[in-house]
Protein backbone atom coordinates (compact mmCIF):
# COMPACT_ATOMS: atom_id res chain seq x y z
CA UNK A 1 0.00 0.00 0.00
CA UNK A 2 2.61 2.81 1.11
CA UNK A 3 4.33 2.36 -2.71
CA UNK A 4 0.70 3.27 -4.16
CA UNK A 5 0.55 6.08 -1.86
CA UNK A 6 3.94 7.30 -2.58
CA UNK A 7 3.03 6.96 -6.75
CA UNK A 8 -0.64 8.98 -6.46
CA UNK A 9 1.03 11.69 -4.17
CA UNK A 10 -0.52 10.58 -0.41
CA UNK A 11 0.89 11.09 2.71
CA UNK A 12 0.25 8.12 4.40
CA UNK A 13 0.68 10.09 7.87
CA UNK A 14 -2.11 11.30 7.48
CA UNK A 15 -4.49 7.98 7.20
CA UNK A 16 -7.06 8.15 10.44
CA UNK A 17 -9.82 5.63 10.82
CA UNK A 18 -12.99 6.48 9.84
CA UNK A 19 -14.38 6.26 13.70
CA UNK A 20 -12.14 9.23 14.49
CA UNK A 21 -12.96 11.07 11.19
CA UNK A 22 -14.20 14.61 11.79
CA UNK A 23 -15.17 17.75 9.68
CA UNK A 24 -11.59 19.58 10.71
CA UNK A 25 -9.46 16.74 8.81
CA UNK A 26 -10.89 17.74 5.74
CA UNK A 27 -9.44 21.02 5.40
CA UNK A 28 -7.03 21.44 2.17
CA UNK A 29 -7.05 16.99 1.51
CA UNK A 30 -8.71 14.58 0.03
CA UNK A 31 -9.96 11.83 1.80
CA UNK A 32 -9.37 7.91 0.10
CA UNK A 33 -10.87 4.96 2.22
CA UNK A 34 -7.74 2.08 1.84
CA UNK A 35 -10.57 -0.44 2.18
CA UNK A 36 -14.78 -0.54 1.38
CA UNK A 37 -17.56 -1.11 4.43
CA UNK A 38 -19.04 -4.18 3.58
CA UNK A 39 -22.34 -2.52 3.41
CA UNK A 40 -22.42 -0.24 0.56
CA UNK A 41 -24.96 2.49 2.07
CA UNK A 42 -22.66 2.82 5.29
CA UNK A 43 -19.96 4.30 2.65
CA UNK A 44 -22.68 6.08 1.35
CA UNK A 45 -24.25 7.89 4.61
CA UNK A 46 -20.48 8.73 5.81
CA UNK A 47 -20.01 10.77 2.62
CA UNK A 48 -23.09 12.69 2.58
CA UNK A 49 -22.62 13.05 6.57
CA UNK A 50 -19.74 14.99 5.86
CA UNK A 51 -20.65 16.11 2.18
CA UNK A 52 -18.35 14.63 0.11
CA UNK A 53 -18.82 14.59 -3.13
CA UNK A 54 -16.42 11.58 -4.89
CA UNK A 55 -13.83 9.69 -2.78
CA UNK A 56 -11.01 7.32 -3.77
CA UNK A 57 -11.15 3.85 -2.80
CA UNK A 58 -7.59 1.99 -2.94
CA UNK A 59 -8.36 -1.64 -2.16
CA UNK A 60 -6.38 -4.49 -2.84
CA UNK A 61 -7.80 -8.02 -4.14
CA UNK A 62 -6.20 -9.77 -0.63
CA UNK A 63 -9.32 -7.35 0.92
CA UNK A 64 -10.94 -9.85 3.17
CA UNK A 65 -14.94 -9.06 1.63
CA UNK A 66 -12.55 -9.67 -2.11
CA UNK A 67 -11.44 -12.72 -0.66
CA UNK A 68 -15.23 -13.73 0.57
CA UNK A 69 -16.41 -13.60 -3.16
CA UNK A 70 -14.08 -15.25 -4.90
CA UNK A 71 -10.80 -13.09 -5.51
CA UNK A 72 -8.54 -15.62 -5.29
CA UNK A 73 -9.97 -16.69 -8.84
CA UNK A 74 -9.47 -13.55 -10.40
CA UNK A 75 -5.47 -13.03 -9.15
CA UNK A 76 -4.30 -15.87 -11.55
CA UNK A 77 -5.75 -13.84 -14.85
CA UNK A 78 -4.52 -10.84 -13.56
CA UNK A 79 -0.97 -11.84 -13.57
CA UNK A 80 -1.74 -13.99 -16.87
CA UNK A 81 -2.59 -10.59 -18.27
CA UNK A 82 0.59 -9.18 -17.54
CA UNK A 83 -1.07 -6.97 -14.58
CA UNK A 84 1.82 -5.91 -11.95
CA UNK A 85 0.79 -6.46 -8.44
CA UNK A 86 0.26 -2.60 -7.76
CA UNK A 87 -1.74 -1.83 -10.79
CA UNK A 88 -4.55 0.28 -10.54
CA UNK A 89 -8.02 -1.37 -11.89
CA UNK A 90 -10.25 1.62 -12.64
CA UNK A 91 -13.48 1.17 -14.49
CA UNK A 92 -16.92 1.88 -13.55
CA UNK A 93 -17.72 -2.39 -14.27
CA UNK A 94 -15.36 -3.06 -11.99
CA UNK A 95 -17.43 -0.50 -8.71
CA UNK A 96 -20.42 -1.74 -10.26
CA UNK A 97 -19.29 -5.52 -9.32
CA UNK A 98 -17.85 -3.90 -5.88
CA UNK A 99 -21.42 -2.37 -4.66
CA UNK A 100 -23.40 -5.61 -6.31
CA UNK A 101 -20.84 -7.83 -3.63
CA UNK A 102 -21.52 -4.77 -0.53
CA UNK A 103 -25.69 -5.13 -1.71
CA UNK A 104 -25.63 -8.79 -1.44
CA UNK A 105 -23.99 -8.92 1.79
CA UNK A 106 -26.51 -5.76 3.33
CA UNK A 107 -28.96 -8.06 2.32
CA UNK A 108 -27.87 -10.88 4.75
CA UNK A 109 -27.34 -8.69 7.95
CA UNK A 110 -30.44 -8.06 10.18
CA UNK A 111 -28.00 -6.09 12.31
CA UNK A 112 -24.91 -4.08 11.61
CA UNK A 113 -22.67 -5.30 14.62
CA UNK A 114 -19.14 -3.10 14.87
CA UNK A 115 -15.96 -4.30 13.88
CA UNK A 116 -12.19 -2.95 14.15
CA UNK A 117 -11.38 -4.17 10.68
CA UNK A 118 -12.97 -5.41 7.84
CA UNK A 119 -11.66 -9.04 8.40
CA UNK A 120 -13.41 -9.05 12.23
CA UNK A 121 -16.59 -7.26 10.49
CA UNK A 122 -17.16 -10.23 8.29
CA UNK A 123 -16.68 -13.06 10.93
CA UNK A 124 -18.88 -10.96 13.44
CA UNK A 125 -21.89 -10.33 10.79
CA UNK A 126 -21.62 -13.36 7.89
CA UNK A 127 -21.95 -16.21 10.26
Amino acid sequence: MRKIFIQNNLDENKIMEAKYFHIGALQNTTPVFIEHYPILQKELDFLDKFHIQKISVYSSLDEPMFEHFGSGKIKPMIKFLGMKEDEPIVHAMVSKSIAGAQQKIADKIIIDQHANSQKEWLLKNLK
